[in-house]
């Protein structure tokens, strides 16, 4: 309950770390990732299941398809857009169908780290951060692209000594999709 009473626990394995919730399919459906370890490496799998935990489904298969996390839904709910790391190449963003199949690469530029995409309430367009490398270290700004991944166009551009500080994440679009709001390391 939103007064935080009648709480529920869906996840079932406490060794694990789960995290990113997204509701889908006018809130029946749950989807997240979980993250784990095998020495000394860090790993992570996209799952859905129903709101209360029931019918989960692993979406993507460690290792063979990476460390998978940070996954949304498209609007229409026939996508899932997410961040993917195989064989220690720099993060990328993926797309695939609900049931995990039809898996799909929107971005190659293996210099940048890109995670936390999220789709505008249209579906034509999806936002994400990404890393890049500055003379002074790396830091991460916020981007925007075509959901069929074309058009990839950086919308900040702090240098690590600028404003804003040396982070950028986690954008979304307003409810009305005229503005993207995200997290900085405002200094």
């Amino acid at each position: 309950n939103l007064n935080g009473t009648n709480l529920s626990r869906i996840t079932d394995n406490s060794e694990n770390y789960f995290s990113n919730p997204e509701l889908f399919q006018n809130g029946t459906k749950l989807i997240f990732s979980k993250e784990g370890y095998i020495s000394p490496d860090k790993y992570g799998e996209i799952y859905s299941s129903n709101i209360d935990g029931t019918n989960k489904v692993k979406l993507t298969n460690f290792p063979s398809e990476g460390s998978c996390y940070t996954a949304t839904v498209n609007p229409n709910n026939t996508l899932i857009a997410y961040s993917c790391r195989i064989n220690s190449i720099s993060d990328q963003i993926y797309t695939m169908s609900l049931d995990g199949s039809n898996k799909q690469i929107l971005t190659t530029n293996n210099t940048l780290y890109k995670s936390n995409p999220k789709y505008s309430n249209n579906g034509n367009k999806i936002v994400f951060n990404g890393s890049v490398a500055t003379t002074f270290n790396k830091h991460s700004e916020i981007f925007i692209m075509d959901s069929n991944g074309s058009n990839i166009t950086q919308l900040t551009n702090y240098s690590t000594n600028g404003t804003l500080g040396t982070a950028s994440r986690e954008p979304i679009f307003s409810n009305d999709g005229t503005q993207i709001y995200f997290v900085s390391d405002e200094s």
